[in-house]
């Protein structure tokens, strides 16, 4: 997720710390950082642009041996930076004036933006390499991965999932946390908030069958996980960002 203050103040928090963002200031936040930004003064504007790094990583640098790779999906990675940079702002508006004009080949214009985006963090170390995962345990957790994924709008067992992988359950949550830094329940609780949160940006469908696409049991648990998450409600949340 980036996050760019346009004006006004708003606050990043998490369970660890509280940071206050003010006009100009750029978050870059890593994914399944669980967080919630909001509106400290009265006045706030901000721009908001989610994007999926896994297709470009994938085209762009070939493995998922690639730090960036292991950057997005470790708990070795920063959870977010927070930084002031006119290219990456102009990029950022770039890519909403394509959005909100959608001319012709929109889409192919604003992947380019994103790689862009991409190599321009790179190369300036807004993106560092980190302590890279042990392959091993990488290899055990990846096939997990790939069945949240593929099944974010189904219920998600623990217990069947362990015995599909052949895995003991104590073994897999301990290294679960050790290589995500999220529990299991976290994780998924997180992917299913992030396709929701695509959703709300981009189709015309209602909270109710927003909840039911993204696998939540219930409407209420929809509510409850969103509220935690983003400090307001779904409805809310789609509000905001579409003024």
């Amino acid at each position: 997720e980036i996050f760019r203050i346009d004006d006004g103040v708003m606050q990043l928090s998490s369970s660890e710390e509280n940071l206050e963002l003010r006009s100009g200031d750029i978050a870059f936040i890593n994914s399944f950082y669980i967080h919630e930004i909001k509106a400290i003064s009265s006045k706030c504007k901000a721009t908001y642009i989610q994007i999926d790094l896994q297709p470009y990583i994938n085209t762009f640098l070939g493995s998922e041996d690639h730090f960036l790779y292991q950057y997005i999906n470790s708990q070795y990675s920063e959870k977010y930076r927070v930084f002031r940079d006119e290219r990456i702002s102009n990029i950022i508006s770039d890519i909403l004036s394509e959005l909100t004009l959608k001319d012709n080949f929109y889409d192919m214009q604003i992947k380019s933006y994103i790689y862009q985006l991409i190599v321009y963090m790179l190369r300036y170390n807004f993106i560092t390499n980190h302590k890279r995962l042990d392959i091993k345990s990488n290899e055990k957790i990846l096939p997990a991965l790939d069945y949240i994924n593929n099944n974010i709008d189904k219920k998600i067992s623990l217990d069947e999932l362990c015995i599909m992988l052949h895995i003991d359950k104590y073994y897999f949550c301990k290294l679960f946390k050790k290589v995500m830094g999220a529990t299991f329940t976290e994780y998924v609780n997180r992917a299913r908030l992030f396709k929701a949160e695509h959703l709300l940006l981009n189709s015309k469908k209602s909270i109710s069958e927003i909840s039911f696409d993204c696998g939540f049991s219930s409407i209420q648990y929809f509510n409850k996980i969103f509220k935690k998450q983003h400090g307001f409600s779904p409805l809310s949340y789609k509000k905001l960002l579409k003024k």
